[in-house]
């Protein structure tokens, strides 16, 4: 046994303090002979175990991102409809130049060479090009048919691309030869995606004058909810913890947003779209905006909280397609956004439910945005949060 497992706290405390693990070294045996028929291999622990922090960081990033993937691939009401949309509209991919933005494993970009697309180019995580590159190998895929980038368009640098690369991708932007962007650019409340932003800046730099983007339309959906159990759980909680009261960490509390799964049967009012963007047009500006929203009431309740969900659609094409994480149609990996209000009211079926929702960036991460709520109802007092979305 070598000195890594003679002592192993002093090895672990190694270990932690300099965030690396133990990776196997094959160059580096204590003359075991790894791999030859005469000495075999008896146990893991006669290899010479080195620390590498690449590997470490490639392990710990890659575990965690193959893990998301996955999970992505098995979403097939996400999928589902990418593939219809493409391949019931084969006319808009035929011969055409198609960059996929984003998807896991280059999937959207494999629908589109299904449907005769001449070339597409991939984008996906550091270090997932080879992978990437052996599954279009491997579905009978000629390289003279795909590229397959490591980063996004906008933001990769030359210097770091294979030779060829960056001549092929400076010729395409200097000519602007992409004909279609594929890619689910939405995040949980729809704009508050890194992914859209990249897809904006690709599109004005590479996308051809009469090229469009696929999908192109998001349109956010404001709800109102009843959930007093939940509310109970959530708040009241804060009144009476092991006999004290904590009830001033409330008010942090409702500054979060809930990220979670609505049930059809706790929506009290109608569906009301109060936001829509098109990516054919869209500027950076039109993620951050103030809207106004009109809700009808169903039934005679209590309003607890507001929801939003989104709902995409595949507009620029003959059979169109779409999918939402509305509460009515089928689940998805996507969970609708609840902003729970600090006074709940009760309210009337056929009477309106009015006010404003907006929506900030955080500059640093697009993903975590500022909501900023204002409901009214009849005469009451109405009603102005602030929440978070991370």
């Amino acid at each position: 046994i070598d000195e890594d497992f003679a002592n192993i706290p002093e090895a672990m405390k190694r270990l932690y303090s300099q965030n690396l693990i133990m990776v196997n070294t094959e160059s580096e045996t204590d003359n075991v002979g790894l791999g030859n028929s005469e000495q075999p291999l008896s146990s893991h622990l006669n290899q010479k175990l080195t620390l590498n922090k690449e590997d470490c960081d490639k392990m710990f990033v890659g575990i965690n991102t193959f893990k998301n993937l996955e999970s992505w691939l098995e979403d097939k009401d996400r999928i589902e409809p990418y593939r219809e949309a493409i391949q019931y509209n084969k006319y808009k991919f035929e011969g055409k130049v198609v960059y996929d933005i984003n998807s896991p494993y280059g999937i959207f970009g494999l629908f589109a060479l299904q449907s005769e697309a001449k070339f597409v180019i991939v984008s996906c995580q550091k270090n997932f090009s080879s992978f990437v590159k052996d599954i279009y190998r491997e579905n009978g895929f000629d390289e003279d048919r795909f590229m397959v980038v490591e980063g996004r368009l906008n933001k990769v640098e030359e210097g770091s691309l294979p030779p060829g690369q960056a001549e092929t991708l400076s010729a395409m932007k200097q000519h602007r030869e992409i004909d279609v962007i594929l890619g689910e650019w939405n995040g949980s409340v729809l704009v508050n995606s890194k992914i859209l932003r990249d897809l904006i800046q690709v599109r004005d730099q590479y996308l051809k004058p009469d090229g469009f983007v696929f999908p192109n339309k998001g349109k956010l959906v404001m709800n109102f909810i009843e959930d007093s159990k939940f509310y109970e759980e959530r708040f009241g909680f804060w009144d009476e913890v092991y006999g004290f009261n904590m009830s001033n960490v409330k008010d942090i509390v409702y500054l979060e947003s809930c990220l979670d799964y609505c049930t059809s049967d706790m929506m009290h009012t109608y569906d009301n779209i109060f936001y829509q963007i098109d990516l054919n047009s869209a500027s950076l500006e039109d993620v951050n905006f103030v809207k106004g929203f009109k809700c009808k009431v169903k039934k005679n309740s209590t309003i607890y909280a507001a929801m939003i969900n989104f709902r995409i659609d595949f507009e620029n094409c003959h059979f169109g397609k779409h999918y939402s994480n509305s509460p009515f149609g089928k689940k998805i990996n996507f969970a609708q956004c609840i902003m729970y209000l600090k006074n709940p009211f009760k309210v009337q079926k056929s009477k309106f439910i009015t006010g404003q929702l907006a929506m900030l960036e955080n500059l640093k991460n697009p993903e975590k945005v500022t909501l900023k709520l204002k409901v009214c109802y009849g005469k009451r007092k109405d009603q102005i949060q602030y929440f978070r979305v991370d």
